[in-house]
């Protein structure tokens, strides 16, 4: 036989057969792929177990995969056990959790782990293996080369390293994706697989199925793919093995479920049907809202019956919605608690998966059909990456459920493989004429650049128009987007590569491409947004509300509350002041989130269930301790009380102007706004903690919470920025020119049905204290009367003071407050009632600095009555301020009374100006 070699990346012969005609492949050398491996596996050891940050191990669904785990081995380790203690698997799969219990076993061989430890190691171990068999992959199918390139992409690629710490079942799937992708894509290129390979096969995709229902297609497409590759070698034999092991799987399995649940299935039913429900709702945005949305009899319903339904609730905004999904799925990586690794902040890990994203575009377009030096592609390997292109794309049926990045992790493999197939073509090009290379990595850049951008300011300083500043922004977009590829093509394909089937897979893409960076999607933020941020000490902005004369007469028996849109409240409270017709403002500054549930819906949990709470707020408050932050640290709107007077003021003048001013500087805060005459306002009444941590719209943290809604602002009238002291009436922001319209201020009208009360304390909370080191100091108090409360009367607990550092080393010092309600009920049975409302700790600068929490409750709606208040401040910090105090002054609790809720769905006798 005579020997030749192909282009790209093997050594064939020629009396090869048609399907093994990649007889002999120059493989990586075992120290190169062990190099790789061991690199991998110490940066995510290094992340998970060395690194500093909030241990996500057991978050959310995380917790569900370790208590499964646990209940197996419950069930394994006691003859006789119940079946019923298996009942958590009626919408998860086994896999995932014997994963998690085989390494706690293998963990405590070893040592005593913690639950989480051993199969966080163990979940490193094997994406460092999938992170081997990703670049074997791409050895096979592009040479070494390439393979090297990838290898770099999928070591470090932030939301693999930070998810390897994460008990889900999509980053374990991930991974065994990989190696099952690797078997298959071995039968295009002539590999030789042998019956461990075949029977490994039929094992892993059984499993994969069971951990993620969605990757049956996998299963089924296996079938058919395997008599085609071997159908010549042996035929019988593989399918005969394949079955086998997906028999070894699913047959225990079935008999489980049976046994357990009465009722056996191929796949786990992940309220598929409630997630397509919610998922393609207009609406909702496709979020799971609160209040919650109506779906009553959803698992009665057919697929087709719940997509029918809810597209007829809007046929425009349906598809809206959809055009929203590729952005939702692909936009960023799974990163939902915005967690940083080291320099590579979040921002950072944006840029990064998009820059893939693009080189991704620029590998399907160079070498796709044909290699990396544009030369013709053997048919097994091009079958092989069509293999991989079609996995990569059967991720869209996502796009029909609520889509959120994890989703699209298993897909990430391939997005890197052909990332780093296109990086290693743009090589290919560098080394063949450097100065095409420059003129194309320019074009490439500024696409990359010009697609990133979402803000029209300075175009409308052009145009004076939002409309048309938009559409020029869209414009911009485009032409970049064409301009590279136009050049893409015209000096990197080599005029033998530009067969039909090259010229139209090019042309799709760029097609694609162009239409997904040109689109305006709500998923990029809202078009007419701006935001103001006050930076230095001075720094004002100023927004007057005018009122006609049916207006005041409808606000004559009213209570006002102002609503105020800011990124999270901890920096407004330190640093900033409002001002109500050019007097201070002081009160309470009340979570909007914490007013928008249901206060009837009390739940109960814990052994003895002698924990009250409401599910809206718990949910917030687990997502954010994942986060490191609390849940009034996310954008909402806040809510201020105005005084009983303010009315009377406003009838003497018809105006009212409201002043927000940073009166520090020592940190700087936001207020958002709209350009003129747009008025798409954030929801008062409902939000979306998925929104808050699924999407996609702010590349710098977490996403605003609530749903875009029009609103008529009329008695708004211009407003204006102070900034150093300098007026400017027509200019809304730091930089001269750039914005119009109104801020995103609010006042909300409650009929004011009787006077406000304040509650006195029998045990006032000490006015000066200071914590040291490992110190934890509780304070418990009670109101003096038990007055009763009405089904509408809303109490407001503030708890307030200032604090500082022993001197400027105080970085490290952490004070975390609680405050906690306990409540009696007839049998005298005491309930405990956890503020969740609170910053995760004090303010530590070396000058003394407010803090300032609220929260509300309604008493009248529960069952229980108010006991007593408990104060506790516990430190926790280490290091460098061992040695140090903090210092807390004026510590206060207040607690009064407002009757009605001013932005609650259920009080509808509210209203907005």
């Amino acid at each position: 036989m005579a020997k030749f070699k192909l282009p790209g990346c093997c050594t064939v012969f020629s009396g090869a057969s048609p399907l093994r005609i990649c007889k002999q492949i120059v493989l990586m050398s075992r120290p190169l792929l062990l190099g790789i491996f061991a690199l991998s596996l110490v940066v995510r050891l290094w992340f998970n177990f060395v690194f500093p940050h909030i241990n996500n191990a057991g978050a959310a669904d995380g917790s569900e995969y370790l208590r499964l785990a646990h209940a197996i081995d419950l069930y394994l380790s006691q003859p006789g056990s119940d079946l019923s203690i298996l009942s958590g698997f009626k919408q998860a799969g086994p896999v995932f959790p014997l994963f998690i219990l085989l390494c706690q076993k293998v963990g405590a061989l070893l040592g005593s782990l913690p639950p989480s430890s051993a199969p966080v190691f163990g979940q490193c171990l094997l994406a460092a293996i999938s992170d081997v068999l990703l670049c074997m992959t791409a050895n096979l199918l592009y040479g070494r080369r390439c393979a090297l390139i990838c290898a770099a992409f999928a070591i470090f690629y932030p939301a693999s390293i930070i998810n390897s710490g994460r008990l889900y079942a999509e980053s374990f799937s991930t991974s065994l994706c990989v190696i099952l992708l690797y078997i298959m894509c071995r039968g295009f290129v002539g590999e030789k697989r042998n019956w461990l390979h075949f029977l490994g096969l039929g094992i892993g995709l059984a499993s994969l199925q069971l951990a993620r229902s969605v990757m049956i297609v996998l299963s089924f497409v296996s079938l058919p793919l395997t008599f085609f590759q071997e159908r010549k070698t042996g035929v019988f034999k593989s399918l005969t093995l394949l079955l086998i092991g997906m028999a070894l799987v699913m047959l225990p399995w079935l008999c489980v479920q049976k046994a357990v649940l009465n009722k056996a299935s191929l796949v786990v039913d992940r309220v598929g049907n409630y997630n397509l429900f919610v998922g393609t709702n207009p609406d909702i945005s496709g979020w799971l809202s609160y209040p919650y949305p109506d779906g009553t009899g959803i698992e009665s319903r057919s697929a087709l019956a719940v997509l029918t339904k809810n597209v007829r609730l809007s046929l425009g905004r349906s598809i809206k919605l959809m055009l929203d999904k590729p952005y939702r799925l692909a936009k960023f990586p799974w990163n939902d608690f915005r967690t940083d690794i080291g320099f590579f902040t979040f921002p950072l890990q944006v840029a990064f998966h998009q820059f893939l994203l693009l080189l991704c575009a620029v590998g399907i377009c160079l070498a796709f059909i044909t290699n990396s030096d544009r030369k013709p592609v053997e048919q097994g390997i091009l079958r092989a990456r069509l293999l991989l292109f079609a996995y990569f794309a059967s991720h869209a049926i996502y796009w029909f459920f609520i889509t959120v990045p994890r989703y699209n992790m298993t897909a990430i493999p391939v997005l890197i493989l052909f990332a780093a197939a296109g990086a290693a073509a743009l090589m290919e090009l560098f080394n063949e004429n450097r100065k095409r290379a420059v003129l194309v990595f320019n074009a490439l850049l500024l696409f990359f650049l010009c697609a990133r951008i979402n803000e029209i300011g300075l175009l409308f300083q052009v145009t004076g128009s939002p409309a048309l500043s938009l559409i020029l922004l869209c414009a911009l977009k485009a032409l970049a987007a064409g301009l590279f590829f136009y050049l893409l093509w015209k000096l990197s394909q080599k005029p033998s590569a530009k067969s039909v089937i090259v010229r139209a897979v090019f042309i799709s893409v760029a097609f694609a491409a162009i239409i997904v960076v040109a689109y305006p999607a709500r998923a990029n933020g809202r078009a007419f947004e701006w935001q103001a941020q006050l930076l230095n000490k001075g720094d004002r902005i100023t927004q007057q509300f005018v009122f006609s004369k049916n207006d005041l007469a409808a606000l004559s028996d009213k209570r006002l509350f102002l609503l105020f849109d800011t990124d999270g409240v901890r920096d407004f409270v330190e640093n900033g002041r409002i001002m109500l017709n050019g007097e201070p403002l002081n009160a309470p500054v009340i979570p909007g989130i914490s007013l928008t549930q249901d206060f009837s819906a009390a739940k109960y949990m814990g052994k003895e269930e002698d924990q009250l709470y409401f599910e809206c707020e718990w949910i917030y408050e687990r997502m954010t301790v994942s986060a490191g932050i609390g849940a009034a640290d996310i954008r909402q709107w806040f809510v201020v009380p105005l005084p009983l007077d303010m009315v009377s003021k406003i009838a003497a003048s018809g105006t009212l102007s409201v002043e927000i001013e940073n009166v520090s500087g020592v940190r700087s805060f936001k207020v958002f706004g709209n350009y003129d005459p747009v008025k798409l306002l954030p929801s008062v009444d409902s939000s979306s903690w998925e929104k808050a941590f699924y999407g996609v719209e702010n590349d710098r943290g977490f996403t605003d919470s609530r749903y875009d809604v029009k609103q008529n602002i009329v008695r708004h009238t211009n407003s204006r920025l102070v900034s150093a002291n300098k007026k400017s009436e027509a200019d809304l922001s730091p930089s001269p020119g750039i914005q119009t319209g109104s801020y995103n201020l609010l006042l909300s009208a409650v009929p004011r049905m009787n006077s406000p009360q304040t509650f006195s304390l029998n045990a006032p909370l000490p006015r000066k204290l200071s914590l040291k080191n490992g110190e934890a100091k509780t304070f418990r108090t009670a109101l003096l009367s038990r007055p009763a409360a009405g089904p509408n009367d809303v109490w407001l607990f503030r708890l307030k003071g200032k604090s500082s550092a022993s001197n400027a080393l105080h970085a490290n010092i952490i004070v975390e407050p609680k405050l906690t309600v306990h409540l009696s009920n007839a049998s005298v049975k005491t309930i405990t009632y956890p503020c969740r409302w609170l910053s995760r700790n004090l303010p530590n600068y070396a000058e003394p600095t407010a803090f300032d929490y609220c929260f509300p409750m309604m008493p009248g709606l529960l069952k229980e009555k108010i006991a007593s208040i408990e104060v506790s401040l516990e430190r926790k910090d280490f290091g460098s301020a061992a040695n140090m105090s903090l210092e807390i002054d004026d510590l206060e609790l207040e607690v009064e009374s407002i009757y009605g809720n001013p932005v609650s769905s259920y009080f509808k006798e509210s209203r907005l100006y």
